[in-house]
């Protein structure tokens, strides 16, 4: 068996799609080792031609194609082909270090996980690195508590651990890592952290964390109804906390982003917040004051939760002026 499976889904990334293919095959251990499986998710630009012509050069590269279904879709494609014993999700406009895979599969013996950071890249350089917040984490409910819940590629993951627990990603959502990241921490019972960086995470504008729409509203709410029910289904009450917590800010960060929506669907969320008013005892039970402020608020006034949030965030920013002019 292959100890690794590299899949990157690929949708309009021509710019920078060579340089992923590139930093994925140019590695210090044998191509019979691991393999890299690019997902063409219906990509409408040059991206397919270019990994073909990348593939040419690389006897462990190998190309499927679907029709658009988006990133949640390509990934499950992607682990659905996936032979390795691990699996690591690439993003295609993303690159990880030269010579660095030989080191990665030296962790990858008898666990669930491998947690890593990554360096951030803005403007073409390197601006920050995130490390792991707790290194020396051994289960995934270690991470779970601090309450940052990071993108999916980093981490490598055990295949047979994803198929145990049927983790797959949610189909045509924005923040599918939102829903998908806490359920495989929560069952991540054998994990290490690897503590070098050799991930580059491109930040770049038009990208989706970058765009500013509708959509990315609404999928926060789908996100964490599933989460709600992941939660009330399995998680331990010594957990449920942290799963508030993370369905509390998910709630927030809807709101947030509707702000900048048009009055037709701010309404519209308004009624899916109303609809969903079930997620509302989360806000209540988290650990977090402003939290439980809304959870009363909107359970008394469940169809203005819109208007609630923009008061309360407009009362916090008179306060804060308020202080730095004291």
């Amino acid at each position: 068996m292959l100890k690794l499976s590299i899949i990157i889904p690929v949708y309009n990334v021509e710019k920078y799609l060579e340089k992923c293919l590139v930093s994925c095959a140019q590695q210090d251990c044998c191509t019979d080792s691991y393999e890299i499986i690019v997902v063409n998710d219906g990509t409408k630009d040059n991206s397919l031609a270019i990994a073909e012509d990348v593939a040419r050069r690389y006897d462990n590269i190998y190309i499927t194609s679907q029709l658009n279904a988006g990133l949640s879709e390509a990934r499950n494609k992607g682990l659905s082909l996936a032979r390795g014993e691990y699996v690591w999700f690439v993003d295609s406009d993303d690159w990880i270090d030269t010579n660095c895979l030989t080191d990665i599969m030296k962790y990858l013996t008898g666990i669930d996980v491998l947690a890593m950071g990554c360096r951030f890249i803005i403007n073409g350089k390197p601006s920050t690195e995130y490390k792991v917040s707790d290194e020396n984490a051994i289960s995934g409910k270690m991470l779970l508590v601090s309450g940052i819940i990071r993108p999916a590629q980093f981490y490598v993951y055990k295949r047979s651990f994803l198929d145990e627990h049927g983790l797959r990603f949610m189909p045509g959502v924005y923040h599918e890592d939102f829903e998908f990241t806490p359920r495989m921490l929560y069952f991540a019972d054998n994990m290490k952290v690897y503590k070098g960086i050799v991930y580059n995470y491109l930040i770049r504008e038009g990208s989706i964390m970058q765009t500013v729409s509708p959509k990315r509203s609404f999928d926060y709410v789908k996100v964490v109804v599933a989460l709600s029910v992941f939660t009330a289904a399995h998680v331990d009450k010594r957990f449920k906390l942290y799963f508030n917590n993370l369905i509390s800010l998910a709630l927030n960060n809807s709101l947030h982003n509707a702000l900048k929506m048009n009055a037709v669907d701010r309404k519209l969320l308004s009624e899916v917040f109303y609809d969903s008013r079930f997620l509302f005892p989360a806000l209540i039970n988290s650990s977090s004051a402003k939290y439980k402020i809304e959870g009363h608020l909107f359970s008394l006034f469940p169809r203005y939760c819109l208007g609630i949030y923009s008061v309360l965030r407009l009362f916090k920013k008179r306060k804060n002026n308020q202080q730095i002019t004291l």
